[in-house]
């Protein structure tokens, strides 16, 4: 109920995992949905556990570099040029550890449309603050 009365957005069980933490819900994510080869792009700097949930999954991290300049975050050039056949995940984590980086809706939808192109890639996002 909170989510449609607040946020325009419904849900069923179907839709819902509980689980104990993001890091948790993030290790199952990329253990049931990663093969062995499968890239995941991710933009740095990162959280430190991505690396090896990513690698125990069988995946094989594609570091992209954000720095200061562009705010730490992703651009959709960088995104495109980080996408191969192999690619399978994009993980994105707002706002930021360790930078506090947020990325807007603006930011969000620049990158999705460059996901448009490549169906294969799913998102990860560990957005795990609402306000």
């Amino acid at each position: 109920a909170k989510f449609k009365r607040e946020n325009g957005l419904e849900y069923t069980r179907d839709h819902i995992i509980v689980g104990n933490g993001a890091k948790q819900v993030i290790f199952n994510a990329f253990t049931a949905g990663t093969d062995d080869g499968d890239e995941v792009v991710l933009p740095a700097p990162y959280y430190v556990a991505y690396i090896d949930m990513i690698k125990f999954a069988g995946g094989v991290p594609v570091i992209v570099p954000c720095p200061e300049d562009q705010d730490f975050k992703l651009t959709p050039d960088q995104l495109r040029a980080a996408i191969t056949p192999k690619t399978r995940w994009l993980l994105l984590n707002s706002p930021n550890n360790p930078t506090g980086a947020v990325y807007e809706e603006a930011d969000l939808r620049a990158l999705a449309d460059v996901l448009l192109d490549y169906p294969r890639v799913g998102i990860i996002a560990d957005d795990i603050y609402e306000h």
